[in-house]
C-alpha cells in the first residue's frame, strides 16, 4: 500500500477523486452510479472517485473493496 492517499476535489464539478496508489488502472462502474472504482490489472483497488458529493449530505458512500471488484477482462 502507498505512504499516502491523494485526494483532489473539484468543487465547481462537485467531483472526489482519491488515488491510493499511482499505478495505471482501469476505472469501473459500481452499484451506486455516483461512485467509480479504479483498479489494476490483479483487479486490486487502487483509487475511486465520487461524482455529486455534495448532494450526499449525511449519506453513506460505499466504496467496494478489491475483492468485490472485477478486473478489466
Amino acid at each position: 500500500m502507498a505512504d499516502r492517499v491523494i485526494l483532489w476535489y473539484d468543487r465547481e464539478r462537485d467531483y472526489l477523486e482519491v488515488t491510493l496508489e499511482r499505478r495505471p488502472g482501469w476505472w469501473r462502474t459500481t452499484d451506486d452510479d455516483a461512485v467509480m472504482v479504479k483498479v489494476d490489472e490483479q483487479g486490486r483497488m487502487i483509487g475511486f472517485s465520487v461524482q455529486g458529493l455534495s448532494r450526499k449530505d449525511r449519506q453513506e458512500v460505499c466504496i467496494p473493496t478489491a475483492e468485490r471488484v472485477t478486473p478489466e477482462p
